[in-house]
């Protein structure tokens, strides 16, 4: 008797594990990103050549909302590369950062936005809709009314006027408003959509369930895009000189920039190539990037940028301090 007892707890034991197992894997593997189409610019002006040039021309109407949609921690390797010789120890702890949104307005185009920040659902829990087997790893702080939908909403943006979501790349902090976006058109580097596919992805910290109410997902392909020096290559968005998609591939394989031609002076939109201020000063990306190789080279070329202008106003990745700081809907940068 004792025997078959032991004998039921081990297999209990067993299909308690069998089912655990086969959860997560339900919750890691997903299918839910579309395949994605190349992105085909307008025919673009006379290719400027640099950014000194290009902002000779700036471009008249353009309008910057910068909605701080929460915080979400990281421990020090997602903010700079430990491995850097000029990065110390305490710079390595684990904190609370900024999730930012950009709301971008163009006067012909309509709107745009660069990255989402996090959704409703992670107002409701603290993991949002990663899966609950991600609470005890993944701990955000995002109060009612202040994720990206209602900070939209109180702007008076519908989601139907988004011309485009662009991605600067699909880590879950940036994709976090994109299902309550409903079917948008989203605008990625090459290489980013196959990283965001790829088996068991959520231990890269994507989420593949994020992309499944997409309408159209784009490819942007930098290979032949000319070089907007120092910055290397770029997309002229519109054929306008307005707004440049610029090529940062590093920190992910399809990592993508944005640049602003603003009325009162350039704007460059960094994603995660940089993180915070300090380390776009001195060109130091993170240390978990996919290619440190390719993310150093990116960095390295935001700061030459800066030297070159000293006018460029910069957002970085996830800067506490300039979150704080940096204006508020509905006050805009222009």
């Amino acid at each position: 008797m004792m025997l078959f007892h032991s004998g039921i707890r081990r297999g209990w034991l067993w299909w308690s594990l069998s089912a655990f197992l086969l959860f997560v894997i339900y919750e890691i593997v997903e299918t839910d990103v579309p395949t994605a189409q190349a992105f085909v610019p307008a025919m673009p002006a006379a290719n400027p050549g640099s950014v000194a040039r290009l902002i000779q021309r700036p471009y008249e109407g353009l309008k910057v909302y910068a909605s701080y949609t929460g915080d979400i921690q990281v421990g020090g390797e997602a903010m700079l590369d430990p491995k850097n010789a000029t990065v110390h120890p305490e710079e390595l702890h684990k904190q609370f950062v900024p999730a930012i949104a950009y709301l971008i307005y163009h006067p012909r185009e309509g709107f745009l936005l660069f990255d989402t920040g996090f959704g409703p659902a992670f107002v409701r829990s603290s993991n949002g809709d990663l899966g609950w087997w991600t609470k005890p790893l993944v701990k955000t702080r995002v109060h009612a009314g202040q994720d990206l939908i209602s900070q939209m909403n109180r702007l008076g943006v519908s989601r139907s006027a988004l011309k485009y979501v662009i991605l600067s790349h699909g880590h879950a902090d940036h994709t976090g408003g994109l299902p309550a976006l409903g079917p948008v058109t989203v605008l990625i580097g090459k290489g980013e959509r196959d990283a965001i596919a790829q088996p068991m992805s959520l231990l890269h910290a994507y989420k593949q369930a994020h992309c499944a109410h997409v309408a159209r997902l784009l490819e942007v392909d930098f290979d032949r895009a000319p070089s907007l020096d120092p910055l290397g290559r770029a997309v002229d968005l519109f054929g306008d000189r307005s707004i440049y998609l610029i090529d940062s591939r590093g920190h992910t394989p399809g990592h993508l920039s944005l640049l602003l031609n603003l009325q009162q002076g350039p704007m460059i939109l960094t994603g995660d190539v940089v993180q915070t201020r300090r380390a776009f000063r001195d060109g130091i990306p993170s240390g978990n990037s996919a290619n440190i190789g390719d993310a150093y080279a990116a960095a390295r070329r935001l700061a030459a940028t800066q030297e070159q202008i000293p006018a460029l106003r910069a957002f970085y990745g996830h800067d506490a301090e300039q979150a704080v700081h940096a204006l508020q809907p509905p006050h805009f940068y222009q």
